[in-house]
C-alpha cells in the first residue's frame, strides 16, 4: 500500500485500540510491574513504526521481510534507549506478536517469534552501529542517561539550553562539556559539508582546513570554469542557421550505442529541442529489458555504496561511443542524506553543474533564499539515479519494478531514474537516455571500485583543468575501455538566437535621444509546480521577465516564457518596453551573468549603460510582496 492510499489517522486509532486490549490482556498483567512499562512501550514501537514506515496495517504485520526491516532498520534508526530498554525490546515485540498472531489467526506467529528470539544479539548490534545515530536520536539518548523526563517539556528545555551553553563554552575555550556517553553514541555531531565554515572557526572552508587531515587521501583538485566564449559582439543577433557548425547551442545526450560486453547498435542522435520530450507512453518505450538491466545496476551501485568513500566533488568522465560526448559523473551521499549519482551533459553540463556548486557556497546559511537557490537548481542539465524512499516514488516507478519482479525494503533503497533539463521538471529517461545511463553505470562502478582501493588520487593528473574520463574503443563487436585525461571544451554561446529588426534599433534610437531613470531586470523562475500546454507534454516551470523602474517603482513589463526559448522573445520584450517609454533609461540594472549576456548587445546598440548589481531594491522587493501574498 501505497502512502497516498494510507489512511493514517484511521490506522493510528485501531493501533491504540489494540494497545489498549493488549495492555488489559492477561499474559501483560502476570508481568511484574516493573516489567511491564518498557515492554508494552517497546509494543507499541513495533505497531507504530510498522504503520507508518513500512505502510502496513496491523494485521499485515505477519510478514517476515517487515518485522526484519523494523528490528534491523526502522527501530535503531527511530528509538532512542539505554542498553537496558534494548535488552527487553525484543520481548515487547513477541508479546506484540503473541497477541496480533491470536486476534488476527497468523499462521507463522511462531515462526515470526523463533525469527525475533535468534537475531536478539544482531537486533542490539543495530542499535550500538553509529550509522543508525542520527542528531534528533542521539540527543534523546543523552536525555534519558541523564536522566530527563521527557513528557515534562521545561525540563527538556532546561537540558537543551544547558547543553547549548556547554558546547559554546567549550568552542570558546571557556570550560568542556560532560564527557560523552558510554555506550552507543559515537558521534554526535552531523557530519560537516566539505564547502561548509570549518567547526574550528578559522573561516576557511572545512575541506581546506580539518576536513584536509579527515580525507583519505590528496584532496579533488580545484577545478578552473569552463570557458564560455560569446559570440561576436558586433553581430550578436544571429539565428541558429547562422551558428557555425557543432556550436548549434547547447546539446542534451547525444544516442548512445546500444551496448552489452559483445555488441553495438548505434541509433540516430537524441535531438534537444522540446518537441523530444513529449510523451508517446508513459516509460518512453524504454524496453523492459533494458530496465531491467538499469535496475540491476542501480542495485549493485546501491550495494557498493561508493557515497561512503567518495564525495560530489570528485568528478570523473564516461565518454559516449557513438559522438564522442562526455557525461560527468558526481556521485553524492557522503552525507547520509541523498544517495545518488548525477551525470552532466558535456562542457554545458559541467558549467550546470559548476554555477549550482557556486551558489550553495554563496548562499550557505543564508535565509530565506528559497527563491534564488531554486534559480540554479532548475538550471541544471544532468541525469540523476537516487535512492529514495517508497512514498517518493510515482506509480509509473512503481509499475516498472512491479513488471520486473522486484522487491526493496527500507528507506533510501528504491532506485529511482530522472533526467533533468533547464527550466524543465525532472522526468522520466527516453530510450536513448537509459541506453547512455546503462553504459556509464558499468563504468561508474569500475572507477568507484578503483577509487576504494587506490585513494581519490587516481582522479587527478597533476592538472585542474582534466578530468579523468573512460574511453571505449570498438575492437571487432565489442568496447575496450581505458582511462584518458580531457579537457573539457569551451562553451561558443550566442547571445540572442533570434534575428531582430536593424531598422527598428535605429528609428528607436532616433526616436528617443534623451536618457532618463535606471530600470532593474530580472529573469527568474516562479516557485511552484509545472506546468504543460499538452497532456502528452514534458511540464516546465514558468520563466518569468519583469522589468521595473527605480524611481517610481512602476512595472515597465512582465513576461512569462519557456525557458529553453526565452531569450529571444525576452528581448523583443525589452524592446518593446523601451518603444512604449516615454524615454530610453539611462541605465539597466540586473543581477544575473546570464541576463546580462543577451541584455549587453542590446544596451550597447542603444548606448545604455549596463551594470551587473549585487541587489535589485525596488525589484526584489516587488517579487517579495508578490510572494507574500501568494500571486506566485
Amino acid at each position: 500500500m501505497s502512502k497516498d492510499e494510507h489512511d493514517y489517522d484511521g490506522i493510528m486509532a485501531e493501533v491504540n485500540k489494540l494497545m489498549t486490549e493488549l495492555e488489559n490482556s492477561e499474559s501483560v498483567k502476570e508481568l511484574a510491574e516493573t516489567e511491564r512499562g518498557a515492554r508494552l512501550d517497546a509494543a507499541y514501537q513495533f505497531l507504530e513504526i510498522g504503520c507508518n514506515y513500512c505502510c502496513a496495517e496491523p494485521a499485515e504485520l505477519n510478514d517476515l521481510d517487515i518485522v526484519k526491516e523494523l528490528m534491523l532498520e526502522w527501530v535503531p534508526r527511530k528509538v532512542g534507549g539505554d542498553d537496558d530498554y534494548w535488552r527487553v525490546f525484543p520481548d515487547g515485540v513477541i508479546i506484540a506478536l503473541r497477541f496480533l498472531g491470536g486476534k488476527f489467526g497468523w499462521q507463522n506467529t511462531y515462526q515470526l517469534i523463533n525469527w525475533v528470539n535468534d537475531n536478539r544479539k544482531r537486533f542490539i548490534a543495530e542499535t550500538n552501529n553509529p550509522r543508525n545515530f542520527g542528531p534528533a536520536k542521539a540527543m534523546m539518548t543523552m536525555m534519558q542517561r541523564d536522566g530527563v523526563d521527557m513528557t515534562d517539556k521545561k525540563a527538556v528545555d532546561r537540558w537543551i539550553a544547558d547543553y547549548n551553553r556547554g558546547r559554546e563554552m567549550s568552542m570558546m575555550g571557556l570550560g568542556e562539556t560532560d564527557e560523552p556517553p558510554e555506550g552507543p553514541i559515537r558521534n554526535l555531531e552531523p557530519k560537516t559539508s566539505r564547502n561548509a565554515p570549518c567547526p574550528c572557526g578559522s573561516g576557511k572552508k572545512y575541506k581546506k582546513c580539518c576536513g584536509a587531515n579527515a580525507h583519505a587521501g590528496p584532496m579533488p583538485p580545484i577545478r578552473p570554469p569552463v570557458p564560455v566564449i560569446p559570440m561576436d559582439a558586433a553581430n550578436p543577433f544571429l539565428t541558429q542557421a547562422d551558428l557555425p557548425d557543432g556550436q548549434a547551442g547547447l546539446p542534451l545526450f547525444g544516442a548512445p550505442p546500444v551496448q552489452d560486453p559483445t555488441r553495438i547498435i548505434t541509433t540516430q542522435p537524441f535531438s534537444a529541442s522540446p518537441q523530444a520530450a513529449k510523451l508517446t507512453d508513459k516509460n518512453y518505450n524504454v524496453p523492459l529489458e533494458e530496465w531491467r538491466m538499469l535496475y540491476d545496476l542501480a542495485i549493485q551501485l546501491r550495494n557498493l555504496t561508493p557515497w561512503d568513500w567518495m564525495f560530489e566533488d570528485e568528478l570523473f568522465g564516461v565518454q559516449n561511443p557513438a559522438n564522442k560526448e562526455i557525461g560527468y559523473v558526481s556521485i553524492m551521499g557522503n552525507l547520509g542524506d541523498f544517495l545518488s549519482l548525477a551525470i552532466y551533459p558535456n562542457s554545458a553540463g559541467l558549467v550546470s553543474w559548476q554555477n549550482m556548486r557556486q551558489s550553495a557556497e554563496k548562499y550557505q546559511g543564508q535565509a530565506n533564499l528559497t527563491l534564488e537557490m531554486a534559480q540554479y537548481y532548475l538550471l541544471q542539465q544532468c541525469l540523476i539515479v537516487s535512492f529514495e524512499d517508497r512514498a517518493v516514488l510515482d506509480k509509473t516507478d512503481l509499475e516498472i519494478i512491479k513488471k520486473l519482479g522486484l522487491k526493496f525494503r527500507g528507506s533510501q533503497a528504491w532506485p529511482q531514474f530522472r533526467s533533468h533539463a533547464p527550466g524543465d521538471t525532472p522526468w522520466y529517461l527516453t530510450m536513448e537516455e537509459a541506453e547512455y545511463l546503462r553504459l556509464a553505470l558499468s563504468q561508474v562502478l569500475d572507477v568507484a571500485r578503483r577509487v576504494k582501493k587506490d585513494g581519490p588520487e587516481i582522479l587527478s593528473s597533476g592538472d585542474p583543468s582534466q578530468y579523468l574520463v573512460r574511453v571505449a574503443t570498438l575492437s571487432g563487436d565489442s568496447l575496450i575501455w581505458s582511462d584518458q585525461w580531457l579537457t573539457p571544451q569551451p562553451i561558443i554561446e550566442s547571445s540572442v538566437r533570434a534575428a531582430l529588426d536593424e531598422n527598428k534599433l535605429n528609428r528607436l534610437k532616433a526616436a528617443k535621444p534623451l536618457k532618463h531613470g535606471i530600470w532593474e531586470l530580472d529573469c527568474f523562475f516562479l516557485p511552484g509546480g509545472g506546468i504543460s500546454e499538452r497532456k502528452d507534454e514534458r511540464p516546465y516551470f514558468s520563466y518569468v521577465f519583469l522589468c521595473v523602474d527605480r524611481t517610481s517603482g512602476l512595472v515597465i513589463g512582465t513576461d512569462l516564457a519557456r525557458y529553453q526559448t526565452s531569450q529571444p522573445r525576452f528581448a523583443e520584450m525589452l524592446i518593446n518596453c523601451m518603444a512604449n517609454s516615454p524615454a530610453l533609461p539611462l541605465e539597466i540594472c540586473v543581477k544575473r551573468d546570464e541576463v546580462r549576456r543577451w541584455v549587453m548587445p542590446l544596451a550597447q546598440r542603444l548606448d545604455i549603460k549596463l551594470t551587473l548589481s549585487r541587489k535589485l531594491p525596488v525589484l526584489s522587493k516587488l517579487v517579495k510582496s508578490l510572494a507574500n501574498a501568494r500571486i506566485f
